[in-house]
């Protein structure tokens, strides 16, 4: 039998673990690249899905934020509405009515609206005359608001809505309403 070179044998281990060396580096490099594209996948995934809930909870929350503005407009209408029919029947009386009658109007009406500023009526030339919180010393003109010039125009009566401004008496960033008083000839404007 003759004897082989013991080189030729070291040569071939060498090769051998050459390519098993890059056979583990190749599996370990693909397994890497696997999971690094599962890995974006997920949080891709996970992303729009989050974006989705977060979107889906934000008109949720939307909607009740409009149904509760709606709900609470609704009501300030409704009373507004039906201040304005007492201070008409008020107003047309013989005789006129007195101003405290006019303030104990808006002030019973003032305590079932909760969280606004106030509750005043205007006469027919925009000063605010009846109400509550009414101003000290001089009294307030609101013939340049947009919810008084709208209210004045009888042609299409009904809640007009302004704002937000800055109150004239209070100083603070309020919503005006406005809504027209048909008595006789002439028409005080209600607003809170």
């Amino acid at each position: 039998m003759p004897l082989s070179d013991p080189q030729q044998y070291v040569d071939g281990a060498v090769r051998r673990r050459r390519r098993m060396t890059a056979w583990l580096a190749g599996a370990n490099l693909t397994v890497a690249l696997v999971l690094g594209a599962l890995v974006a996948h997920v949080l891709a995934t996970s992303h729009r899905a989050y974006e989705a809930q977060a979107r889906d909870v934000s008109e949720g929350l939307a909607a009740v934020a409009q149904m509760n503005v709606a709900a609470e407009l609704g009501r300030v209408d409704a009373i507004l509405r039906a201040t304005a029919a007492e201070l008409e029947r008020l107003l047309a009386a013989p005789g006129g009515t007195p101003d405290a009658v006019i303030n104990d109007v808006l002030h019973a009406r003032f305590k079932l609206l909760y969280g606004i500023d106030a509750f005043r009526a205007a006469d027919v030339t925009g000063v605010v005359r009846w109400g509550t919180q009414l101003p000290a010393g001089a009294p307030t003109r609101i013939t340049d608001r947009d919810y008084f010039i709208a209210a004045r125009d009888l042609s299409n009566p009904g809640t007009k809505v302004s704002g937000p401004l800055v109150s004239r008496v209070s100083g603070r960033w309020v919503i005006g309403f406005g809504r027209p008083l048909v008595v006789g000839s002439a028409s005080p404007v209600s607003s809170t």
